[in-house]
Parts: structure tokens; C-alpha cells; sequence
């Protein structure tokens, strides 16, 4: 049996090792839509892995300073949700 957050956004913030893991078995818990899903990390590099398709990906470093404009270019709302899986920001 899973979650249904079909409806909803998902923003993860940082995705390294952590991240990566927790992707991995996310649609094993959550029924969802891949393109409301979006990934935000400092590098490039950081987007591999498996089931990537469909999921929007933003480079950027997230800090206090920022983190409002990230929200509003994503058109994030209330019940959306955020995964912080960040390991050295303020978020």
C-alpha cells in the first residue's frame, strides 16, 4: 500500500548519497507524478542515477538568502512538500 501525494510537489533540496537513497525507494511508499517533482542541488553532476525521467532538475546552491525566490519560481503552495536533504546549508 502506498501514499497518494499525486497531487502534490515535491521539492528535494540537495541530492547526494542521502537523497539518492531515499529516491530509490520513494515510489515504493508514494504513489506520485514524476513531474511535479523537482530536484535542486549545487552540481551537475549530483543528477544520476535511476528513474531521473520526467523530473526537473535545478542547479543552484539553496541559502537563506534565496530560498523564498526557489519557492516562487517552482509555484510551490501550501501541502506541498519539501524533503531537505541537505547536510552544510541553513535551509
Amino acid at each position: 500500500m502506498s501514499i497518494n501525494i499525486h497531487n502534490k510537489k515535491i521539492l528535494f533540496l540537495g541530492y547526494g548519497a542521502i537523497a539518492k537513497c531515499v529516491w530509490n525507494y520513494f515510489d515504493k511508499y508514494f504513489t506520485f507524478n514524476r513531474r511535479r517533482v523537482v530536484l535542486v542541488d549545487k552540481t551537475k553532476s549530483a543528477f544520476t542515477g535511476p528513474n531521473l525521467k520526467g523530473v526537473k532538475k535545478i542547479v543552484m546552491t539553496v541559502d537563506s538568502t534565496n530560498f523564498e525566490e526557489l519557492i516562487d519560481r517552482i509555484k510551490f503552495k501550501k501541502h506541498d512538500i519539501i524533503i531537505d536533504l541537505t547536510t552544510s546549508t541553513v535551509t
